[in-house]
């Protein structure tokens, strides 16, 4: 079984929050075996923590790229709806149409004239 050190755990903690460790805490790891392995791993693993995140970062040629290949997607897409609200209102339009038409040879059927002409008459007679 092995011995472990109590600032073992802080070493970690005390690096996340500010780079520069405390002087006797800087003492403390120079002495301490277990502190100094501790201290070694963290300040590997964040070495190739900061080279794999360099690795994975995109170029900027790479961002244009996809810039661009993302703005034509979305013109297609928008011309495509673009076709369909055209479509859409040409369509509305012509029901429209039909729908006065309706309503007016509605209105020269003989009982559509008739009973508009008894609600005018009422109407004027309220006046």
């Amino acid at each position: 079984m092995e011995n472990h050190c109590v600032h073992e755990r802080t070493i970690g903690s005390n690096l996340l929050k500010n780079s520069n460790l405390s002087d006797s805490l800087r003492v403390h790891i120079s002495d301490c075996v277990h502190c100094q392995k501790k201290y070694d791993l963290i300040c590997h693993e964040n070495s190739i923590i900061k080279e794999e995140v360099e690795r994975y970062r995109a170029s900027i040629d790479m961002k244009d790229h996809l810039t661009r290949e993302v703005s034509l997607q979305l013109e297609s897409y928008l011309e495509e709806v673009e076709k369909v609200a055209k479509f859409k209102k040409r369509y509305s339009f012509g029901s429209l149409k039909e729908n006065i038409v309706s309503f007016g040879k509605g209105l020269t059927d003989p009982i559509s004239l008739f009973i508009l002409f008894v609600i005018a008459a009422f109407y004027l007679i309220q006046i």
